[in-house]
Order: C-alpha cells, then sequence, then structure tokens
C-alpha cells in the first residue's frame, strides 16, 4: 500500500460539465488525503523502527555491568 501510487480522481460525464469539474474536484482532494495519509503512515513505521533500533543499540552497547 505505502508503496503503490494513489491513483488520480476521474472526471465522470454525467451531462452537467459544470457538476462534473465540482465532483472531480472533491474526488481528488480524498486522493490526496488519502497519499497523505499514506505518507504519514510511511513515516510513522520508520520512526517507530529507528526508535526500536536506537534502543536495542543501546542495550547491546551499555556495559556487561551496567544493571538492566
Amino acid at each position: 500500500m505505502l508503496t503503490t501510487p494513489t491513483p488520480h480522481a476521474t472526471i465522470q460525464d454525467s451531462g452537467d460539465p459544470a457538476l462534473d469539474w465540482q465532483l472531480y474536484g472533491v474526488a481528488e482532494t480524498g486522493q490526496l488525503n488519502r497519499a497523505n495519509d499514506d505518507k504519514a503512515t510511511g513515516f510513522n513505521i520508520i520512526n517507530g523502527c529507528e526508535k526500536r533500533d536506537a534502543e536495542m543499540k543501546r542495550k547491546i552497547e551499555r556495559p556487561w555491568y551496567w544493571p538492566f
């Protein structure tokens, strides 16, 4: 999901060009929201992994006599 591009909205043909463009604008905003959510989710995953790795590194590199 995070590596899949978010597709653009499509313009429908309801017979009313003004309505079609309005609906397209609303749908495109929804697609932008989906893309932004995917990006935020990806960065949250990366940040979580980096925090986990830093904690593991700290535990591995501490002196053997240091309390847990």
